[in-house]
């Protein structure tokens, strides 16, 4: 892939930190709280939470309630209906084994305490992730601010080192090293700037978002 004549880097003054510094500003627990993956673990812990709750609701005994009309009522205003003319029941039931509920409700146990340590894990390892990429994203961000002063510095050099040439006072040799230097300087804030946009992406992509302006 060729790059077009137009291609150039980005500017030094055009790497902001304002993205940087908003999500330095958040807790890390409200950066968590946002993760698709620890969302989708938290609702599977909540889902098998609810599933506990109703194995353990077949321990319980059973009571039933039910009636039978023994005629049928007269017209369909309530003076027809007469609470004599039904026939009432009440069944309660107690199981006596339970094996297959109680079998049930220690799996789910299980299920729930494997879903637990899970969540816990992949928060500590998202967790890392998101500060590893943060800390990367800053370092990098901070050695373009103090680069971007040496190209400065370089730059001023080389301007100078061109003036007392012009007056006779250096050497071509001299103002050649004085531009190389200046070049080199460049290229190393060029590769820094690159880098801070890969961080910058890590991060995103380590908090679990698709945009960059949804660190804002």
């Amino acid at each position: 892939m060729t790059l077009a004549n137009a291609t150039r880097p980005p500017a030094a003054n055009v790497m902001d930190s304002i993205n940087l510094k908003s999500l330095q500003a958040m807790s890390m627990d409200s950066i968590l709280s946002i993760h698709p993956l620890i969302q989708q673990s938290a609702l599977k812990i909540n889902i098998l939470e609810i599933e506990k709750r109703y194995m353990a609701e077949q321990l319980k005994p059973k009571l039933n309630l039910n009636y039978n009309a023994l005629l049928q009522p007269l017209g369909t205003s309530p003076q027809g209906i007469n609470m004599e003319n039904y026939k009432w029941g009440v069944d309660f039931g107690i199981p006596i084994f339970l094996r297959t509920e109680r079998g049930n409700l220690k799996k789910a146990n299980i299920m729930l305490e494997q879903a637990q340590y899970d969540f816990n894990q992949k928060n500590a390892a998202v967790n890392l992730k998101i500060i590893q990429s943060i800390n990367k994203w800053s370092n990098t961000f901070d050695q373009i601010q103090l680069y971007s002063k040496t190209v400065k510095d370089y730059s001023k050099l080389l301007e100078g080192e061109k003036k007392r040439f012009f007056g006779g006072e250096s050497s071509l040799f001299m103002v050649n090293a004085r531009e190389l230097g200046y070049l080199n300087s460049q290229i190393k804030l060029t590769e820094l700037i690159a880098k801070t946009h890969q961080y910058k992406l890590k991060t995103i992509h380590a908090i679990g978002s698709l945009y960059a302006s949804d660190l804002l």
